[in-house]
């Protein structure tokens, strides 16, 4: 029972992610990038694991992350001191840090999944 609370309270927060980027500059790539983690979440809540989709997920999630990862030196809390975009380094910060999030979580789906024998 308590995987299944965890799931819908990742599926809540990442929805929630996806909300707030319809102000951001690129919310193209970021609200699918949020959705997808969201979507994965409410299907892991109800027992449903897609294995393949799950893993890719977590492969570009990774990729898109280890592209990003330059930006992690510059991670101040200046970077997360205003909701706004201050400069455009502090927003590849953000962006660094939200697909690390994406990667962990993806991760933590596709463990679950295996250790439920979904695959």
């Amino acid at each position: 029972m308590g995987t299944k609370i965890a799931f819908g309270v990742a599926f809540l927060v990442f929805a929630a992610f996806v909300a707030v980027q319809y102000n951001d500059p690129d919310p193209y790539i970021w609200m699918p990038i949020y959705g997808a983690v969201a979507l994965l979440s409410l299907a892991a809540a109800f027992n449903r694991y897609y294995p393949r989709l799950t893993f890719s997920l977590a492969l570009v999630y990774l990729v898109a992350t280890l592209w990003y990862a330059p930006n992690f030196p510059y991670t101040s809390m200046a970077a997360f001191s205003s909701v706004g975009m201050i400069n455009e380094q502090h927003e590849l910060v953000r962006e660094a840090w939200g697909l690390l999030i994406c990667l962990v979580w993806v991760s933590v789906v596709v463990w679950q999944g295996w250790r439920r024998g979904k695959n």
